[in-house]
């Protein structure tokens, strides 16, 4: 049998190895996007946990009946300190946030854009199968036009040599 003149296989092979390396690319966006979730979250959690322990050190301590100035100047001063240090947890903890909302955007994005790769490869696998389709059934209609063709022709040459 002939060759085909349109290398199907070939093409095949290609659109099926760029679906699947884009299945592999939105797999790994998808697993990128859950990770920066979860980080998402525990940064959050953390945040939580610190404005809980913010609160309770701004908020107004039960002061001890009797104690003397000297011992209430103490704590004021331990508890201003670590309102202090608290601040600048707060400020770390709100960079990591921020960064980690940022992460969680570019995976979405790239998550995106790993979806529309792969509707593209699999859209072009099934242009593939029509384009083939289409080919396949101009080379069938070739086919039985040129038989159709050959017996048109052996029952002419039948009829002139009969005549003859």
């Amino acid at each position: 049998m002939r060759e085909a003149r349109y290398p199907l296989a070939a093409a095949r092979v290609q659109r099926d190895q760029a679906r699947l390396q884009a299945e592999d690319a939105l797999r790994t966006a998808r697993n990128s996007l859950r990770d920066a979730e979860l980080a998402l979250e525990a940064v959050r959690g953390a945040w939580r946990a610190h404005e809980a322990r913010r609160a309770r050190a701004l908020s107004p301590s039960e002061g001890r009946a009797g104690a003397d100035s000297r011992a209430s100047a103490e704590e004021l001063a331990r508890s201003g300190m670590y309102a202090a240090r608290l601040q600048i947890e707060s400020g770390r903890l709100a960079q990591q946030l921020t960064a980690a909302q940022t992460r969680v955007t570019e995976q979405a994005r790239a998550v995106r854009l790993a979806e529309m790769a792969w509707q593209k490869a699999y859209a072009e696998r099934e242009a593939l199968e029509r384009h083939h389709a289409r080919f396949r059934e101009a080379e069938r209609k070739a086919a039985e036009r040129a038989y159709e063709l050959e017996v048109e022709e052996r029952t002419q040459h039948k009829h002139v040599l009969a005549r003859s």
